[in-house]
């Protein structure tokens, strides 16, 4: 198969976040990894792409109960009963599986693509037992949290459901650029009130609000579905709390320019903006949050930051 030079243009809210992040940070994943999958790839860009693939068990969890709120709400409008001890079991069973891979770290090194890394297994001797209880009591938490969710549970009954699938990605065009994103639960009550919700496993943050608004945009695009309100809702399922938000056409308004000045500031990074081609690496400035950097996936490439 033949690849690019370089990759396609897009934008979404974890790349916007990780530019403002660290432009370096930036520049390795979205640029510097670009073909590392390749047998004939240069060793730096192999090496960038094998650090993109590193996770962490936080991150790991976070997309298991993601899974399992998925896999819940299916069976349970399809008539069938869901228990959370069945449900943690398996989610259990994926993350044991994640740790086992991560060990192997030979296997990684040779073929990256397609296995689970742990950064703590590739940098040092794995999770620290403190890093194991968190996740561990967050999965346990989590799931019976999801449950008795208000929005599982409006689901379950809601006349029209749609699930985000796991590594589904999911675009549409705005101002002629592609933007990722879609929400984690879609759902349309009995009054044509449509319910965008993002389950969440970490803290609560200002930057989730904006994710709303962009599933918003991403909602209000769609051409098969009938016009209609929206509300957005942030389940912290850990922390067993919920944030409501009505998305208005004055907040996508609003979105959709913070979307444009984040797009306008990527392409200042841009050498040949219609080939989506960087500047030289040196041009992407490293964080000054250098106490950061030891946690950075590409650690390995910037070392100490000098």
């Amino acid at each position: 198969m033949i690849f690019g030079l370089y990759p396609e243009f897009s934008w979404s809210h974890s790349r916007g976040r990780q530019l403002e992040r660290c432009a370096r940070s930036y520049y390795w994943n979205y640029y510097g990894s670009h073909n590392g999958w390749t047998d004939d790839a240069e060793p730096e860009a192999r090496l960038a792409y094998r650090l993109k693939k590193l996770t962490s068990l936080h991150i790991q969890v976070g997309s298991v109960v993601h899974e399992l709120a998925a896999e819940a709400i299916k069976r349970a409008r399809a008539g069938h009963t869901v228990d959370a001890d069945q449900l943690i079991d398996r989610g259990r069973d994926r993350l044991n599986r994640a740790w086992l891979e991560s060990k192997d770290r030979e296997a990684f090194v040779r073929r990256p693509n397609g296995r689970t890394m742990l950064g703590s297994f590739y940098y040092d001797d794995g999770p620290s037992p403190r890093t194991i209880a968190r996740v561990k009591e967050k999965l346990f938490t989590s799931v019976p949290n999801l449950l008795a969710s208000r929005s599982f549970r409006e689901a379950v009954a809601a006349p029209f459901v749609e699930v985000e699938e796991p590594d589904e990605l999911t675009s549409f065009h705005l101002n002629g650029f592609t933007i990722f994103a879609r929400p984690d639960l879609l759902y349309r009550d009995e009054d044509g009130m449509y319910h965008l919700v993002d389950w969440k496993t970490g803290k609560p943050s200002a930057s989730h609000l904006q994710q709303l608004r962009v599933y918003g945009l991403f909602v209000y695009s769609r051409g098969d579905l009938e016009a209609g309100p929206m509300q957005g809702h942030l389940e912290y399922v850990y922390a067993g709390s919920r944030a409501d938000s009505a998305i208005t056409a004055a907040e996508l308004e609003s979105q959709e320019r913070e979307i444009a000045a984040s797009v306008s500031k990527m392409r200042r990074y841009l050498e040949d903006a219609e080939r989506n081609k960087p500047l030289p690496m040196s041009e992407f400035p490293r964080t000054n949050e250098t106490s950061e950097c030891r946690w950075c996936k590409f650690y390995e490439l910037c070392g100490d930051g000098s």
